[in-house]
């Protein structure tokens, strides 16, 4: 499959695993911070428009919020959205993104950094670390493995869970029970985001995309890189 990656306003592609990008195009006016996808439809995370919805492959996109919203964080479920905001908590939607409204414990106050699914858990980091959920999003429990850290991003490999922040990549063979001392792919570059594509890590750095095709050991920068880091 294709993996989309977002840079400021554009759209970039890759068909092999991360190695090359190509551009798609842009698709709001605002700074892109996320994007996810689910079978019916995907949805921008902007710096300061809040979620954009596209229903067509992402040819023609409509605005979820009205006023500035800034979007730390996404996540499309079969059932429901999710997104965080910058100091301002998780919202969720049940409606595609008509409504949003903010969840009663992750609330005001949470940077919430980063959202994605771990097998049947969906796991977000905040600037007091991280949680999970094994109910879709209804609760949450903190995952007390993991130091205290602002996490962007987690990616689950048959048999690896990697977490990234500004320090680096953190892996875990144990289902995050322990967790080893961050690995730098780009020298002092930040991880802003990672996933796991084609039995491949593929992390987004301040540095340019890096890829690690031994569960995160070792990194290699990607052939081509996306237009506009």
């Amino acid at each position: 499959g294709s993996v989309l990656l977002a840079t400021g306003r554009f759209l970039s592609i890759s068909s092999d695993a991360g190695w090359n990008w190509n551009p798609v195009g842009n698709a709001s006016d605002h700074s892109v911070e996320r994007i996810a996808s689910n079978a019916t439809q995907m949805m921008l995370g902007t710096a300061s428009g809040g979620v954009f919805v596209s229903t067509d492959n992402g040819t023609n996109w409509s605005a979820t919020h009205t006023g500035p919203v800034e979007v730390s964080s996404l996540l499309l479920r079969p059932s429901r959205a999710l997104h965080g905001q910058r100091s301002g908590g998780l919202f969720t939607s049940e409606d595609a993104g008509a409504t949003w409204p903010l969840h009663a414990t992750i609330n005001r106050g949470y940077t919430v950094a980063s959202l994605c699914t771990l097998g049947n858990q969906i796991v977000l980091g905040t600037d007091l670390g991280a949680s999970y959920s094994d109910d879709d999003g209804l609760t949450w429990t903190n995952l007390s493995s993991l130091p205290n850290h602002v996490y962007n991003g987690f990616a689950l490999s048959t048999s690896v869970v990697v977490a990234a922040n500004s320090g680096g990549i953190l892996r875990s063979t144990d289902k995050g029970g322990t967790w080893t001392p961050p690995v730098t792919p780009a020298g002092n570059g930040a991880v802003v985001s990672i996933l796991y594509a084609g039995h491949s890590f593929v992390a987004a750095t301040s540095q340019g995309i890096y890829r690690s095709t031994d569960s995160g050991l070792h990194w290699t920068p990607a052939t081509t890189q996306p237009n506009h880091l």
